[in-house]
């Protein structure tokens, strides 16, 4: 393997906290870096973290009561002026690969450092009006994405975590794209498996009735509308079958007004359970199978690649 111990990482994200999936896949990646390819790295975030474990070696573009303005490219442009060559930038989601994106530009050609972006899907959020904007909010969201199409032109390499979101920066960014590598999350599939004593295999074909729990943000990306559709064809075949959603979010009225009209909830009582919708608050017991929803995560290609093993 190539030796990059003399290479410099610079990594911007939005929070260094573990919050959320993406949070906690950026630290791992980081940590990833340091630990297995012994390269340094000179983190900054948008944020200030909680953690501190980081806070005293990040540069936070935003300081304490700072907004968002010029002063978040110029501490950015800073740190990757000071950074120790050889280097590379490395943006994470897409303000922050936009931030980078911009802060390397301005620095003179000879200073400025290769580019690898990693997207996670945001592009057809962030790029796009809100439902019911004013004229104010279209022309946010016209000047960011031009702002993201010119950074994602200028990288050197774009990294997704699924092919469909590989071909959805593909075709955002147009025929200038430079490389789109598909990398998909890690997936710590032992480490999984020793949480759990090994399932019974045979009690999908019994009268015990399997209970499959899909966990995940109620949000329209994750698709659970398609989950209650398909679900519902499941039962056709396995009346006993019993589906619990664990999660919070935007959506959840919205979740909850199809279980509603489906009668999937009665159902779920009749079957033992108190409800098919509850809290990642409340403790969930003797599932038989997960369920992890995502219209464009590479999560379960992921599994699905790794059962196959």
């Amino acid at each position: 393997m190539t030796d990059l111990s003399d290479v410099t990482v610079v990594a911007l994200t939005g929070s260094l906290d573990r919050t959320g999936g993406a949070e906690r896949a950026f630290r791992t990646i980081v940590a990833g870096f340091e630990s297995r390819l012994g390269m340094r790295v000179e983190l900054a975030a948008h944020l200030p973290p909680d953690d501190p474990e980081v806070r005293d070696r990040a540069t936070v573009l935003r300081p304490a009561g700072a907004g968002v303005g010029p002063g978040m490219l110029g501490r950015m442009r800073g740190l990757i002026e000071r950074a120790p060559r050889p280097a590379i930038l490395f943006g994470f989601q897409i303000n922050s690969n936009v931030v980078a994106s911009v802060a390397n530009r301005l620095l003179a050609a000879d200073r400025r450092l290769p580019v690898v972006l990693n997207d996670r899907a945001a592009i057809t959020e962030m790029t796009v009006a809100r439902p019911g904007g004013g004229p104010a909010d279209r022309m946010r969201a016209a000047v960011f994405r031009t702002a993201a199409r010119a950074a994602y032109r200028q990288a050197d390499c774009v990294v997704c975590n699924a092919r469909a979101n590989a071909e959805l920066v593909r075709t955002f960014v147009g025929g200038a794209s430079p490389p789109v590598e598909t990398i998909y999350n890690p997936l710590d599939a032992e480490g999984l498996q020793s949480r759990f004593a090994e399932r019974d295999r045979t009690r999908w074909q019994s009268d015990l009735g399997p209970l499959v729990v899909a966990h995940g943000r109620l949000d329209p990306q994750k698709g659970f509308d398609v989950l209650l559709q398909a679900f519902a064809r499941v039962r056709d075949e396995w009346p006993q079958a019993r589906l619990r959603i664990v999660g919070e979010g935007p959506v959840q009225a919205g979740v909850r007004r199809i279980v509603a009209v489906t009668g999937m909830d009665a159902v779920a009582r009749s079957l033992g359970e108190r409800a098919l919708l509850v809290t990642a608050q409340q403790q969930v017991k003797a599932n038989h199978a997960a369920e992890l929803p995502d219209r464009i995560s590479a999560l379960q290609a992921r599994v699905k690649e790794l059962e196959k093993q």
